[in-house]
């Protein structure tokens, strides 16, 4: 593991944004030492929690910003992503990720659930934060 410092990345919130926010999650799951295929389901949950934002935040001011923040700790690699909008809470008990029940979408949160080891999602002061954790394995 070589996490030494908290990286950031500060993005338009679109899907103009979806590379840029991609690459700094890859970068940063190698450089934790994430191994395969953790490091792939967690950028699956972490391009799922950007998109969430994009299509479904309320409240979202024009020209609105998303803050990143990467660091590991001695067990656990954590992405934040910090938005502004109304509070998100979400379903106490989320549905299995079946695809054939749900051919339009609708699954992104049991992804998320299944790719991380930790999530939780808070609101203050006008921003969601959603904070994903994986267990850095030796």
């Amino acid at each position: 593991m070589k996490c030494v410092q908290v990286a950031r990345l500060e993005l338009p919130i679109g899907l103009d944004s979806l590379r840029a926010f991609h690459d700094f999650v890859a970068r940063e799951t190698l450089q934790a030492g994430l191994p395969e295929p953790d490091a792939g389901l967690f950028d699956i949950a972490a391009l799922e929690v950007f998109t969430n934002i994009v299509r479904h935040t309320k409240g979202l001011p024009d020209h609105a910003m998303v803050k990143v923040s990467a660091y590991c700790t001695a067990q656990e690699f954590v992405l934040e992503v910090v938005h502004p909008g109304e509070a998100f809470t979400p379903p106490k008990h989320l549905p299995a990720a079946e695809l054939a029940d749900f051919p339009e979408g609708g699954f992104g949160l049991s992804i998320i659930h299944q790719a991380c080891d930790r999530v939780t999602y808070t609101h203050g002061h006008g921003a969601n934060t959603v904070r994903l954790g994986r267990n850095i394995r030796p």
